[in-house]
C-alpha cells in the first residue's frame, strides 16, 4: 500500500492540438494538474491473464501503481515556478511527444497499407525523435540531448522491423528483446541525468508499455481489428501525452509530464519569472 497526496487540479483552457502528420488529432486534457496530488491509497493492480497476453487496459492500470512503486517524487513544486513559463514548458513536452508517439501510429497506418507516404512518415519520426533530444539540451547538454534523440530513433527503427515481421506473420520475440535493451538504456540515461526525478524502473516501464501498445496497434491494423485499434491509440495517448488526472481513481502522470516536471524540479530557478 502506497500513500500519495493530491491537490485540486489546475484547469488551464487549452485548444485542440493537431499533429503535423495529418492523420491523428489529440485533445489536450485540461484536467492534468501541474502540482502533485489529499491522501489517497493506491493499491497494486490485480494481474489480468488472458490467452492473448497483456491487454491495453492492464498496461494502463499497471502504470498507476508503478508511478508510486518506483518512488517518483511527490514533493510539490515551489510555488514560484507555478507560472505561465512552466505551463508552456510542459505543453511543449506534450507537443513533442504527441508528434513522436502518434507518428508511430501513423507509421503503422502507412506501412501496413503500403502507402507511398511511408518514407515521409519515417523522416518525420526521425525528426521528432531529434527534437525531443533538443528539448533537453539547455539543461543536460548537447551530448545528452543527441543521445536521447538517437535512442528514440533506434526504438522507432526497431519498430519498423516489427511491422515488417508481423506483416509476414513472423516471430517478433528477438525484436522485443532488442526493444527491452533500448528502453533500458534510455531509462538509465535519463536516471543518470536526473536521479531523483527519473527512476530507472519507472521510465523503463513506461517506454516498454509504449512499445507494447504500438505492437497492439500494428496488429490491429494488420487484422483490421477496429476495437483493438481504438484501445491502443487511446492507451498511447494516455500513457505518453495526457496521463489520467489525479481525481480519477488510480490516475497517473504521462511520460511527457514526468519528464518535463523532472526538469522543473531539478532546475527551478530557470523557471522563475
Amino acid at each position: 500500500m502506497i500513500i500519495r497526496r493530491s491537490v485540486e487540479p489546475i484547469k488551464p483552457k487549452m485548444e485542440p492540438m493537431e499533429t503535423t502528420d495529418d492523420i491523428c488529432v489529440i485533445i489536450i486534457d485540461p484536467d492534468i494538474p501541474t502540482q502533485e496530488p489529499t491522501a489517497e491509497v493506491v493499491s497494486e493492480p490485480v494481474s489480468v491473464n488472458t490467452t492473448e497476453g497483456t491487454t491495453t487496459s492492464s498496461v494502463l492500470a499497471t502504470m498507476a501503481y508503478s508511478m508510486y512503486k518506483n518512488k517518483l517524487s511527490n514533493d510539490p513544486l515551489p510555488i514560484v515556478v507555478i507560472n505561465e513559463k512552466t505551463l508552456i514548458f510542459r505543453m511543449d513536452s506534450r507537443t513533442l511527444w504527441t508528434k513522436y508517439s502518434l507518428g508511430l501510429v501513423n507509421y503503422a497506418v502507412s506501412s501496413v497499407a503500403d502507402l507511398s507516404t511511408t518514407p515521409s512518415v519515417e523522416e518525420r519520426l526521425t525528426k521528432s525523435a531529434t527534437l525531443i533530444g533538443d528539448y533537453f539540451i539547455p539543461y543536460y547538454g548537447i551530448r545528452a540531448g543527441s543521445e536521447i534523440g538517437k535512442l528514440l530513433t533506434a526504438i522507432f527503427e526497431t519498430g519498423v522491423d516489427v511491422v515488417e515481421t508481423l506483416k509476414k506473420n513472423g516471430d517478433i520475440v528477438p525484436l522485443q528483446i532488442k526493444w527491452a535493451e533500448q528502453t533500458k538504456t534510455l531509462a538509465e540515461l535519463f536516471n543518470k541525468l536526473n536521479p531523483s526525478q527519473y527512476p530507472v524502473l519507472l521510465i523503463e516501464e513506461m517506454l516498454e508499455a509504449l512499445t507494447k501498445l504500438w505492437t497492439d496497434n500494428i496488429l490491429a491494423r494488420i487484422t483490421s481489428n477496429i476495437i483493438l485499434n481504438a484501445e491502443s491509440i487511446d492507451g498511447i495517448n494516455k500513457l505518453v501525452i495526457t496521463g489520467i488526472a489525479n481525481h480519477v481513481n488510480k490516475g497517473y502522470q504521462s511520460l511527457a509530464d514526468v519528464l518535463s516536471r523532472g526538469v522543473i524540479a531539478q532546475y527551478p530557478l530557470s523557471f522563475v519569472e
